[in-house]
Formats: structure tokens, C-alpha cells, sequence
């Protein structure tokens, strides 16, 4: 059926569907979440550049394995630790406040910094560059004017 689990570490990944082709991907994903929120254009990209070959047709270029260790290791750092010690000027950006997103943690990074601001669009979700590129875009031109 082309689909493929692969557990690591304890985690498993979700279903790993392989597409005829970058089209067909497309159409699977234009109208299910979390990628129907994304512009057509977005989500073109998104396949034309996320998906790779595989001998049955294309399929996402990260590996369920590496998507699996990302999940399962992604609090095993230190960075938290040093937010502080960072003194480049910085604006942490999120969407609406889910549970298990970045968003969860959006604001409380930008208050370890010594030089963040956090700016928060509640209209949006983790997707927003995809979803509201445009106005993400001019979000980003405002604050690099600064």
C-alpha cells in the first residue's frame, strides 16, 4: 500500500506514503490538516521541495527515522541553558498557543533572552510562514527595518 512505520527510540513516526508523483502528493495533502492550511503555492513548494524519488514514485526526503529522532531527542540540549547568554537581538515569532508546538514555548524563550521581543499571531499556526506568507513576510520586513 506504500505506506512504511518505522519505530526509534520508542517514538514511531507517522505513515511514510509514497506518491506516483509530485502532483498527486499534492492533491493528497490540499485538503487534510495540518497542510490544508497552507497556500497553494506554499504547499506546491512544499512537495516539489520536500519530496525526493523513490523507485515507486516520491516520497518525503526527511527519513522516519530522522523525523522519529527529531521528536524523540528534541529536548536532550542544553540550549535552554544558554538563551541567556545570547545577546544578538532577536524576535521570537509564533502562532496561536498549542499544546506539544513550539508555540507552548514561544514566549518563555523570548523572556530568557536578554535582547528578544515575542510577537504572537493567534490567527495562525505553526505553519504561518506557510499558511500567511505574505504576511509573515511583511511582519519580518517591519522588524529587520528596526
Amino acid at each position: 500500500d506504500g505506506i512504511r512505520d518505522v519505530a526509534v527510540t520508542g517514538v514511531q513516526t507517522c505513515a511514510l506514503p509514497i506518491f506516483t508523483d509530485h502532483r498527486t502528493a499534492i492533491d493528497n495533502y490540499a485538503d487534510k490538516p495540518p497542510l490544508s492550511v497552507f497556500t497553494p503555492e506554499s504547499l506546491e513548494a512544499y512537495v516539489v521541495h520536500g519530496f525526493g524519488p523513490d523507485p515507486e514514485g516520491v516520497r518525503l526526503k526527511c527519513s522516519p527515522d530522522t523525523e522519529a529522532s527529531t521528536f524523540a531527542t528534541g529536548s536532550r540540549h542544553d540550549t535552554w541553558d544558554r538563551l541567556p547568554g545570547i545577546e544578538t537581538e532577536t524576535v521570537v515569532v509564533s502562532g496561536m498557543v498549542q499544546t506539544m508546538q513550539p508555540s507552548s514555548i514561544a514566549r518563555p524563550v523570548a523572556e530568557r533572552l536578554p535582547h528578544a521581543r515575542s510577537l504572537q499571531f493567534d490567527l495562525m499556526t505553526h505553519f504561518g510562514p506557510l499558511s500567511h506568507p505574505g504576511e509573515m513576510a511583511r511582519v519580518l520586513a517591519t522588524e529587520l527595518a528596526r
